[in-house]
């Protein structure tokens, strides 16, 4: 970053600081301006099947979601509920954002 602002796609692994989870609805190239949501329905990769309704976090390795240690309690690792269910593998996945710092 060079004036503060994200220019990766990727989660990194922050056991200390509290971020938001920003997630695109479109995709934009580097060194371009574009619009992410941190709050509200938004559309995200699962990588494992979620229950409707369970809270999701985020993986380390690329940006998707997979069911939180709890399910269906959020904790410090929950950035989203999901609003529809989902298989296995990677499949879009809409889901509710909560908006809250989380650890990553």
């Amino acid at each position: 970053t060079s004036g503060g602002e994200y220019t990766t796609a990727e989660c990194v692994t922050n056991a200390v600081l509290m971020q938001k989870v920003c997630v695109p609805q479109v995709a934009f190239t580097s060194s371009y301006y574009g619009f992410v949501k941190t709050q509200g329905q938004a559309t995200c990769t699962s990588t494992s099947g979620l229950v409707s309704g369970t809270f999701g976090k985020c993986t380390n390795s690329g940006v998707a979601v997979e069911v939180s240690s709890t399910g269906t309690v959020p904790i410090n690792t929950s950035f989203c509920v999901s609003a529809q269910a989902s298989t296995t593998g990677a499949v879009d996945l809409t889901v509710n954002l909560l908006g809250n710092p989380v650890v990553i």
